[in-house]
């Protein structure tokens, strides 16, 4: 687990494999060696055929993801693993204002405004049964002038 506390591409990598759903050694192109045993009858015709494959998921594979998961779980919210963080380091606080979160808490801000005065409409006790401004709402971030991921080739 110390790895993945000091070499954040081994973390990235592993957290790349466990989103595929597969092991480290696969994601960096191992492929399992396969054998086909071929059994036949008195008379010659193949009756059944026995496949071995190597194993993709070792010991040493589950033990990768499984320190993997608990690393995880030792994230505080300031983003720190645990062993940084207890460990008292000296760090300096540093501030990043991302332009589009910003943007969208603003607007997420306006929308509430406006769905607060259009919910005083009802009165003070509004009944649980009516539809409110926000039900199904869903909000989408996009390039103002630019096509969505979607509407991009497929090999584009």
């Amino acid at each position: 687990m110390e790895r993945l506390a000091v070499d954040t591409e081994f973390h990235e990598r592993l957290t790349a494999a466990h989103g595929l759903g597969i092991s480290d050694k696969r994601l960096l192109g191992w492929e399992p060696i396969e054998v086909h045993e071929h059994e036949y009858d008195e008379a010659g015709r193949m009756v059944r055929t026995v496949v071995t494959r190597e194993a993709e998921w070792t010991d040493a594979e589950r033990s990768k993801m499984l320190a993997l998961a608990q690393f995880d779980r030792e994230v505080c919210d300031c983003g720190l693993h645990r062993s940084i963080a207890d460990a008292d380091p000296h760090l300096e606080m540093q501030e990043r204002v991302c332009p589009v979160c910003a943007a969208s808490a603003k607007n997420y801000r306006l929308i509430e405004d406006r769905d607060e005065k259009a919910m005083k409409a009802h009165g003070d006790k509004p009944a649980p049964g009516i539809t409110r401004p926000g039900d199904g709402r869903r909000l989408y971030l996009r390039p103002a002038d630019g096509p969505l991921r979607s509407d991009l080739p497929e090999n584009g």
